[in-house]
């Protein structure tokens, strides 16, 4: 359930961008939308099928009001993301995984091993125009994983294939890929399906569905699992804006 913090109802007006011959703003319903008025409260949630955040409609993964997505993590990576079109106009969403971590020395591996990796990215496609969001989850009887998402200037990255080939390459050199497969080659993590699209800023309907992608990262089940006070997501810095 939306904290207080977040509107929530049955059937929510959210006023369009385009205007009518008079002037006239129309207010179109949309039924099971949660709207963000502010940054919500850690691990406040919501089960509605839209998130209505900044002027934008946003479709989430709540399988229809079966699940819930953590509307704090909605809100984070969506700034990062938005901000990024605003600035490139389109931009290259990628989703990576890990394999399970056993201790939290692995986990603390990864951090270091993704910082490596956002240094290639800018490094690579010669821009300082990159983002991401990354979870932390823990299955009860298994360990750690991690699930990310990037997001690229689209001017220079059309695709996912560099990023994921240099992703697993970290991996087995931090020794967090251990195992070969069966023909004796390095296992690998295998790509995500739909995990790289381009999104553009003129294209609403494309972001709503980038959105969608991603916020199976919000899921609140097996997070929050943790140390005391430890946090179960993460974001790049923005820019700080002169006043």
């Amino acid at each position: 359930m939306a904290n207080a913090e977040n509107s929530f109802s049955e059937t929510t007006y959210w006023r369009s961008t385009k205007a009518d011959t008079l002037g006239v703003y129309r207010y179109i319903p949309f039924p099971n939308t949660c709207v963000l008025n502010r940054k919500p409260r850690h691990d406040s949630r919501t089960n509605a099928d839209y998130v209505l955040l900044d002027g934008d409609l946003l479709k989430v993964n709540t399988h229809q009001g079966k699940y819930e997505v953590r509307t704090d993590i909605v809100w984070s990576g969506y700034q990062r993301m938005k901000w990024l079109q605003q600035k490139c106009k389109r931009i290259f969403q990628i989703r990576l995984e890990t394999p399970t971590f056993k201790s939290e020395a692995e986990c603390k591996k990864f951090v270091r091993v993704l910082d490596v990796l956002i240094r290639f990215v800018k490094r690579h496609y010669n821009t300082k125009y990159v983002q991401y969001l990354y979870v932390r989850e823990k299955s009860s009887n298994r360990g750690w994983h991690y699930h990310l998402v990037i997001w690229i200037d689209g001017k220079v990255c059309r695709n996912q294939h560099v990023i994921w080939q240099y992703w697993n390459q970290l991996l087995w050199d931090a020794h967090l890929l251990t195992e070969l497969d069966k023909h004796g080659r390095p296992n690998e993590i295998k790509k995500v399906k739909g995990g790289g699209v381009m999104v553009k800023l003129s294209d609403p309907n494309g972001t709503s569905a980038a959105v969608r992608a991603w916020s199976y990262l919000a899921k609140p089940r097996t997070k929050g699992r943790g140390a005391l006070n430890t946090r179960d997501f993460q974001t790049s810095m923005l820019p700080r804006t002169r006043s």
